[in-house]
C-alpha cells in the first residue's frame, strides 16, 4: 500500500505514483520520455479528485520532458489504484542493470537514507539527472533505485551480480529524518538509513 488519504493528498498520490517509475527508468540510466497511466477508481472519488491526481502526474513527469501520452480510467468497487508504465529511450549508449558489478567496484549512493515516512515518501525527487550524466561520464557498472531499504536494495543488486558487498557504517549517509524518527522510534538512526525504505536514490557501483 503506497499511499493513505488522508495524510496524502491524491495530488501528492499522483505525484509519487509517477516519480517512483521516474526512478526506476533513472537505475536503468535511460532517458525517460513518455509515460501511461492506468487509474482505476474506487468509490467516493470526485472529478476533483481525479483531476488531482493527473495533474500530480503531470508535476512529476514536467521537469524530466516526460510526456503523460495515455493510459486508460476506469471505475472500481475496490480501492483506487494508480498505475504508471515509463518508456525509456537509451541515450548513453548502454542500460544499467543490476547484474554489472564486479568485485573490486565501490558503492556510491545519491543522497541520504532513512526517515522518507515522515514526509519525503509522497514526494520523492529521481534522480534523472545525475543518472544520465553519471552513465555517460563514468565507468558505471551496475545501479538500482532505494525503494524498500539500502540494505535489501543493495542485496538484490550484489545477488543479481554474483558479488558481496561490504559496508562502512560510518560512510552510509544518514538523513536527518532518520534522525528525527530515531527520537521517537527507540531505534538507531543507522537502523532507519538501512531498512525505512521509500528514499528513491540511487546505489551505482
Amino acid at each position: 500500500v503506497h499511499f493513505t488519504v488522508p495524510p496524502a493528498t491524491w495530488r501528492d498520490v499522483g505525484f509519487k505514483a509517477m516519480a517512483r517509475n521516474l526512478s526506476d527508468a533513472a537505475a536503468m540510466g535511460s532517458k525517460p520520455e513518455l509515460a501511461l497511466d492506468t487509474l482505476s477508481v474506487g468509490p467516493g472519488l470526485s472529478d476533483e479528485d481525479v483531476r488531482e491526481i493527473v495533474l500530480g502526474l503531470e508535476d512529476a513527469a514536467r521537469p524530466f520532458g516526460t510526456a503523460l501520452c495515455g493510459g486508460d480510467v476506469t471505475s472500481s468497487p475496490g480501492p483506487t489504484v494508480v498505475s504508471v508504465t515509463i518508456l525509456g529511450r537509451d541515450v548513453c549508449g548502454r542500460v544499467l542493470t543490476r547484474s554489472g558489478a564486479r568485485a573490486g567496484d565501490e558503492v556510491w549512493a545519491t543522497g541520504a537514507f532513512g526517515g522518507s515516512i515522515l514526509g519525503r515518501h509522497l514526494r520523492p525527487t529521481a534522480r534523472v539527472e545525475f543518472a544520465l550524466a553519471a552513465n555517460a561520464t563514468l565507468p558505471l557498472t551496475a545501479a538500482i533505485d532505494v525503494s524498500d531499504g539500502l540494505a535489501k536494495d543493495l542485496s538484490r543488486l550484489v545477488r543479481s551480480s554474483g558479488v558481496g558487498v561490504r559496508l562502512e557504517s560510518a560512510a552510509i549517509p544518514i538523513h536527518p529524518d532518520a534522525r528525527r524518527l530515531a527520537a521517537t522510534s527507540g531505534r538507531d538512526p543507522l537502523e532507519h538509513a538501512l531498512g525505512d525504505g521509500e528514499d528513491f536514490e540511487l546505489l551505482v557501483t
